[in-house]
């Protein structure tokens, strides 16, 4: 009654470790979809994270049908290999990327607006993506949609790319120097 019992309890936990990894590659598609993002994961992982979870879930059928106590310990080693895994490929894309993060608060503190910079081609070309914080938290980002640009530089001429000091016009537009004049960015 006891083994009976013992295969029962497995087969809930690996249900429920099954529908937690189909909820989590839902919300990761769905939220990539809509054009929001984590800031604190690129979106070059998302692919990354249901690609290991198909592979834990082969390991977990693979060795489903080895006897409980040798598979409980095999489940326990393909889980611990899995979330080191998945840290150090983060780890490994984040040192890797070239991209940088900034944020800047709004005069009264009721939105703050993401920059992404990376310098490409030498120091000759400077691209900057914009998102908006969604939450106060501000895990959760939305990238604004046809406000992202490029600045090209010659390197020779002492110019550089970097945005210069935001201007508030209002709670939702800020306004950038640039060497190509004034940028506008709206959170809007």
């Amino acid at each position: 009654m006891d083994a009976s019992r013992s295969t029962n309890i497995a087969k809930k936990m690996i249900i429920r470790l099954l529908l937690l990894l189909l909820s989590i590659d839902i919300a990761l598609v769905l939220i990539h979809s809509f054009d929001y993002a984590f800031i604190c994961m690129k979106p070059s992982i998302y692919i990354a994270l249901i690609v290991m979870h198909g592979v834990l879930l082969f390991g977990l059928g693979l060795f489903s049908k080895m006897p409980k106590p040798l598979y409980f310990m095999v489940s326990m080693i393909i889980a611990c290999v899995f979330f080191s895994g998945t840290w150090l490929l983060y780890v490994g894309l984040s040192i890797t990327s070239d991209w940088t993060y900034e944020v800047i608060e709004s005069p009264r503190q009721t939105e703050a607006l993401v920059i992404k910079k990376r310098v490409a081609s030498g120091k000759s070309l400077y691209i900057y993506q914009f998102y908006k914080k969604v939450n106060g938290a501000g895990l959760l980002i939305k990238h604004l949609e046809k406000q992202d640009f490029n600045l090209n530089v010659n390197p020779l001429s002492g110019e550089s790319g970097e945005l210069n000091q935001p201007h508030w016009l209002n709670e939702s537009t800020i306004e950038f120097d640039t060497v190509e004049g004034k940028k506008a960015i709206r959170l809007n």
